[in-house]
C-alpha cells in the first residue's frame, strides 16, 4: 500500500496543499462562467500533449571516426594482467588527435582485459566488443576504494557502447560488507553522454553514478544483471534531458534512482531490485518525469517515492503511464518517513494516524514536497 506521510496533490481544480504536517487552504480559482470548465481542461491537456511531442532526444556525443585498439598499446586479455596503464594510454592517444573510439576486443582465447581505474577524456567512445569482458581488479588488488573503475569529470561528447561485459567481482565486496567501495562508471558535470549495449555486473556499489546536473545523457539497449542479495548495487542519477529507453536491469538495490529534470523512460523492464525509485534524498528535486510501457517482474516496488525531513526537496510533475507489474509487493509507495522505516520489502508500517498525528515542523528547503502527480493504465497481478 502506498502511505503519503508528505506530499502535496494538486488537482486540475483543486484547492487543497498538504506539505509534511501542514494544510494549506486555498480559495478554488473563479473561471469565467463564458468559458466551460471543460474547455479550460481541454486546453491545458493540449498543451501538455504539445509539449511532449516536441520534446527532443538529448544531444548524442560527436566522436570521430579514429579507431584505437588497445591490443596496440599493450594490452592482454589473459584474464589477470593488469591492463590499466594499456587502456588509459589508448585513450589518452585517442585525445591527442581530437578524440575517437577505443575498441576493447578479444584476440582469439583472449577475451578478458583485467584492469585497474582508467579516466575518459573528451569525444571518445570507449567500446566493448560482443564476446569480450573488461573486468575490475579483484578486491585484493584495487588501488583505492574510493576511485570508480571508470570516471569522468567535467567531460562533453563521450560514450561507452558495445555488447560486451563490464564486470565489478564485486563479491568479495559484498561479503563481507566492506566500506568504503568503488562504484563501476561514475561521470560528473558533463554533457552529451551515451551508454549503449553493454552489460553491467558485479560493481562492488554503484553501477553507475551520474551526477553533478550531468546534461544530454541517453542509455538505452544496457543489460543489468547483478544479484539480487548484493549490496547497493543501484544506479543514481541527478542529470537534465535523459532518455532511458529499452533497459533491463536488475540488481540489489533500486534498479534506478533519479533526480533533475526532463527525464524519460521508456520501454525498460525491471527485475529484482527495489524499484524505480526518487530518494531517499530528494535535495536535488524532481521536475518532469515521464516514465512509459515499462514492466516490473518480481521487483520489491514499482513507483518508489521516499524521503524525509532531511532530505527532501520539490519533486513535481511526474507521470507514469502504461505500466505492468507482476509479483511486486508495493505497486505505488509514496512515503517521507526513511529516516524511521528505510525500505521495507513486506510491509510499510506508516499508518493514517501516524501521519495525522506527526508533529507539525517549518518547511524549509529539505522538505519534501510531492506535487503532480499522475498514474494511469498500470496492470498489476
Amino acid at each position: 500500500m502506498a502511505r503519503l506521510g508528505a506530499g502535496v496533490y494538486n488537482q486540475i481544480m483543486g484547492t487543497k496543499d498538504i506539505i509534511h504536517g501542514q494544510d494549506l487552504h486555498r480559495p478554488r480559482r473563479q473561471v469565467p462562467t463564458a468559458i466551460s470548465g471543460l474547455a479550460v481542461l481541454f486546453a491545458v491537456l493540449l498543451v501538455l500533449a504539445l509539449a511532449a511531442v516536441v520534446r527532443g532526444d538529448p544531444t548524442l556525443p560527436t566522436i570521430s571516426a579514429n579507431t584505437f585498439t588497445i591490443t596496440s598499446f599493450g594490452a592482454v586479455g589473459d584474464g589477470s594482467t593488469d591492463n590499466a596503464t594499456a587502456i588509459q594510454n589508448t585513450i589518452n592517444a585517442a585525445a591527442s588527435v581530437g578524440g575517437g573510439t577505443v575498441v576493447v576486443a578479444a584476440v582469439g582465447v583472449l577475451t578478458n582485459y583485467l584492469s585497474g581505474p582508467i579516466n575518459l577524456t573528451n569525444n571518445i567512445c570507449l567500446q566493448i566488443n560482443a564476446g569480450t569482458k573488461l573486468q575490475m581488479l579483484p578486491m585484493s588488488s584495487w588501488p583505492d576504494a574510493n576511485i570508480s573503475f571508470i570516471s569522468g569529470i567535467k567531460l562533453h561528447d563521450v560514450a561507452i557502447t558495445g555488447s560486451g561485459i563490464i564486470d565489478g567481482q564485486g563479491t568479495n565486496w559484498w561479503f563481507p560488507l566492506a566500506s568504503p567501495r568503488p562504484a563501476m562508471i561514475t561521470v560528473t558535470n558533463s554533457s552529451n553522454l551515451l551508454i549503449q549495449g553493454v552489460t553491467l555486473q558485479n560493481p562492488p556499489m554503484s553501477h553507475l553514478i551520474l551526477k553533478g546536473n550531468d546534461a544530454n545523457v541517453t542509455i538505452q539497449g544496457i543489460t543489468i544483471n547483478t544479484p539480487f542479495d548484493s549490496h547497493n548495487t543501484d544506479s543514481e542519477l541527478t542529470c537534465t534531458n535523459v532518455l532511458i529507453r529499452n533497459c533491463s536491469i536488475s540488481c540489489g538495490d533500486d534498479n534506478l534512482v533519479t533526480t533533475g529534470s526532463s527525464i524519460t523512460i521508456s520501454n525498460c523492464t525491471f527485475g529484482a531490485g527495489h524499484g524505480l525509485s526518487i530518494g531517499s534524498s530528494a535535495k536535488s528535486g524532481m521536475n518532469n518525469l515521464l516514465v512509459s510501457n515499462c514492466t516490473w517482474i518480481g521487483t520489491e516496488y514499482g513507483i518508489h517515492l521516499k524521503a524525509d525531513r532531511d532530505r527532501g526537496g520539490l519533486v513535481q510533475n511526474l507521470t507514469y503511464r502504461d505500466l505492468t507489474m507482476s509479483n511486486v509487493n508495493f505497486v505505488v509507495a509514496i512515503y517521507s518517513y526513511y529516516n524511521e522505516i528505510g525500505a521495507p520489502s513486506h510491509v510499510i508500517n506508516v499508518s493514517p494516524f501516524m501521519a495525522s498525528t506527526d508533529v507539525v515542523q517549518s518547511v524549509t528547503s529539505l522538505t519534501p514536497i510531492w506535487r503532480n502527480i499522475l498514474i494511469s493504465n498500470v496492470t498489476a497481478s
